[in-house]
């Protein structure tokens, strides 16, 4: 489950920003290191606490992510 829902932050990710968070070649270190453009930064027209929540969705720790699909859908709504 945790590993669907980073899954999922990463598509959210790129559908926000129109680019995927790491962009190679050592996609591990970019992920352990959260070396990724703050999502306001691409698009600077989110709402407030979007990278927050993105933050938390590519969590390179499973503990640190959303606990589920719903928590992770109950933060976007919270987001309009």
């Amino acid at each position: 489950r945790s590993s669907d829902l980073y899954a999922l932050g990463v598509c959210c990710y790129e559908m926000l920003t129109g680019r995927p968070p790491f962009s190679g070649p050592n996609f591990l270190e970019q992920k352990r290191r959260r070396l990724y453009a703050p999502a306001t930064g691409l698009a600077p027209r989110l709402p407030p606490g979007a990278d927050a929540l993105l933050a938390q969705a590519l969590d390179p720790e499973p503990a640190g992510r959303f606990a589920s699909g719903a928590a992770f859908s109950a933060a976007l709504d919270a987001l309009r």
